[in-house]
């Protein structure tokens, strides 16, 4: 299971304020990566930029725009690797432009067993703004490796609880007219995947995100490089090389 542990939240305190400062998620852990998820009601047409604090990756802003004003929403998702977990703050900000008559929300979780950079995740959305319960999440086609995490979202510019078909991660309904609901699959074949988030409601306004987030896979050491022991018997080791950034990466060997 690569999704682990209970996710940390954070809304705004009143309709088109900023998000609080989101929490460490509990119990994070050397080499895990965090994965935040951050939703916006926007004006219009007018998507937001969501800006976080060093260290955090973004994947991509997805935007779903109404033909009413005001009613607009988007999701942006980011990574962060944790090489050290003892290193991390306390807590993290997200700071959003074009906030709309509503709350701003940000949902992070741990991710265990997962790439460490955003290159090869794969990710589609899909909008609406017609008053129904049902949003599609577009559709994604990971290949390759045959172990993904296939993580998807439902988010609406109106107070509503989530139903989808598959393991639900949170469901954030905190008020103020903005929800999230966020569902996983761990370790998935390559394939063709597309979901639909159905809320409690109907809303003018609905937005799915489906990413695949590929497992991380260590170099393979040559023998040479093989750790012995004593009287020459093998011996696990572990040893650190630099990765993508400069992020320390680590290697069992034996």
């Amino acid at each position: 299971m690569a999704v682990v542990g209970t996710v940390s939240r954070a809304s705004g305190t009143a309709n088109g304020a900023q998000s609080g400062p989101v929490l460490k998620p509990t119990g994070l852990a050397d080499g895990e990566v965090m994965l935040a998820v951050v939703s916006v009601p926007i004006v219009g047409a007018v998507t937001s930029v969501v800006t976080a604090e060093d260290g955090w990756l973004p994947i991509d802003h997805f935007h779903a725009t109404a033909v009413a004003p005001a009613l607009g929403v988007t999701q942006a998702w980011f990574i962060k690797p944790v090489p050290v977990a003892a290193n991390e703050p306390s807590s993290y900000t997200f700071v959003a432009t074009n906030i709309g008559g509503a709350r701003v929300l940000v949902q992070v979780f741990r991710l265990s067993g997962r790439a460490r950079t955003t290159a090869g995740i794969v990710k589609a959305s899909a909008s609406r703004s017609t008053s129904t319960a049902a949003t599609a999440t577009g559709s994604i086609s990971p290949t390759g490796l045959d172990d993904w995490d296939v993580l998807y979202s439902g988010v609406t510019r109106s107070s509503n609880t989530f139903t989808g078909p598959d393991t639900e991660i949170d469901d954030y309904n905190p008020g103020g007219n903005t929800s999230s609901a966020i569902y996983a699959l761990t370790g998935q074949a390559a394939g063709t995947y597309s979901k639909t988030v159905t809320a409690s409601g109907t809303s003018g306004t609905g937005l799915g995100v489906i990413v695949a987030i590929p497992k991380y896979v260590a170099p393979v050491i040559p023998s040479p490089w093989r750790v012995r022991g004593t009287g020459g018997a093998p011996v696990v080791a572990d040893l650190y090389v630099r990765g993508a950034g400069g992020v320390p990466v680590k290697i069992t060997v034996a």
